[in-house]
């Protein structure tokens, strides 16, 4: 309920009664909840930021290492021909 009271400078202003009862859904989260509602909120953006982040990496990494790939057929008439000065290879286990 609003009650109006006239302040020292004479204007009325309202005040809210504080509402007594039943506990809100709100506060049992709290209570149950180790942190509260801000530990989700702060937990999924989090995880937002951390997949963005592991994005941006991909796709820069993926860009930057572009690899060819020949028959060993085409290899060895390369080598056959003397195009191939030496051939690096990385293992992949």
């Amino acid at each position: 309920m609003a009650k109006n009271s006239q302040s020292p400078s004479g204007k009325n202003e309202k005040k809210q009664g504080t509402k007594k009862g039943k506990k809100g859904s709100a506060d049992k989260i709290k209570s149950v909840i180790p942190g509260g509602p801000g530990f989700f909120a702060n937990l999924v953006t989090t995880v937002i930021v951390f997949l963005l982040l592991m994005g941006a990496y991909s796709f820069i990494s993926s860009a930057t290492t572009k690899t060819q790939t020949i028959s060993l057929t085409q290899v060895a008439n390369d080598v056959k021909a003397g195009k191939v000065e030496n051939i690096p290879f990385q293992a992949t286990r």
